[in-house]
């Protein structure tokens, strides 16, 4: 079974590198999606059902590098998804990372819960999501 890892990278150029690295590497097919706003990058990280969400990684493309190698990352196992997101207001920026990373510290079950609710629901606002402090 292929564990999924959503990456979430504002910078263009780190994205280009990652996408090129885990490429050239791992031999892994990436999927670079690009979202409009953070509502839209809100909906395609619930829509993702990813095992593992990285949000903007503070270790740079060498810590990413690393996490793909200890994972003995192969095209078999690993589905990388790259989701490209516009820079925000710096508020903006501060609450949607709050709420990815309360996200990716969820369960995978707790996820599969808001995602079915989100796909019985369509659209979703961003106030449905647990512990969320924007506003739609």
């Amino acid at each position: 079974m292929k564990r999924t890892i959503l990456c979430i990278e504002d910078n263009i150029y780190k994205m280009a590198c990652m996408k090129n690295c885990a490429e050239a590497q791992f031999h892994l097919a990436v999927n670079v999606v690009q979202t409009k706003d953070e509502i839209d990058l809100l909906n395609k990280v619930i829509e993702a059902n990813a095992d593992e969400i990285m949000y903007l990684s503070s270790e740079g493309i060498e810590g990413f590098l690393k996490h793909l190698k200890d994972l003995k990352a192969t095209r078999l196992t690993i589905d990388l998804k790259i989701l490209m997101c516009q820079q925000f207001e710096a508020q903006i920026s501060k609450q949607v990372k709050e709420t990815i990373t309360q996200l990716a510290q969820m369960p995978k079950s707790s996820r599969l819960k808001i995602r079915r609710a989100h796909v019985a629901s369509k659209p979703m606002t961003v106030k449905a999501l647990p512990g969320n402090t924007l506003a739609a």
